[in-house]
């Protein structure tokens, strides 16, 4: 009975993360597409994930540079 009642709690908690990860998925979609500044933003960005170039051994001024630009944060005359 114990070891029955410990699966269903197990289920319970992987069902309710995943639901609250889906629900922050829906709020940060939402925020990004209903926002002017995130105009630019959404055009590159469609899933809540981390981006490749971030994972790559690369030299962190790349990352810095590339992370900017993404985010219309940069010095560019545009």
């Amino acid at each position: 009975m114990i070891l029955a009642l410990f699966g269903k709690i197990n289920q319970f908690i992987r069902l309710f993360r995943q639901r609250v990860i889906n629900s922050c998925k829906n709020d940060w979609h939402a925020a990004v597409i209903n926002s002017d500044r995130c105009h630019h933003y959404s055009l590159f960005k469609s899933l809540l994930n981390v981006e490749k170039y971030l994972t790559l051994d690369i030299n962190i001024k790349y990352k810095i540079a590339l992370a900017r630009f993404r985010l219309a944060n940069h010095k560019l005359n545009i």
